[in-house]
């Protein structure tokens, strides 16, 4: 096993526009695991919210029991391997 494989790099940048808007966030997800998908892209729906990622990340990258965070409303099934 290399470092990596036990590693989730999230990579995000600032919010778009004055108005601190959850749209369009570039996020870039790096990891060695077999848990997210590799050499993918996607644009989600409106209805991917941040926390759903942050909670995906929880559950599945790192094997945590939270059932939820902040406003999240699930995970997003779309990333995983």
């Amino acid at each position: 096993k290399s470092v990596m494989d036990e590693t989730i790099i999230l990579f995000m940048s600032g919010m778009k526009g004055s108005g601190h808007e959850l749209l369009q966030l570039p996020v870039v997800l790096a990891t060695g695991s077999n848990v997210l998908k590799k050499d993918y892209r996607t644009t989600f729906s409106g209805q991917a919210r941040l926390a759903d990622l942050h909670l995906t990340l929880m559950q599945k990258g790192f094997g945590m029991d939270v059932a939820k965070i902040g406003y999240s409303q699930g995970i997003l099934p779309q990333i995983l391997a």
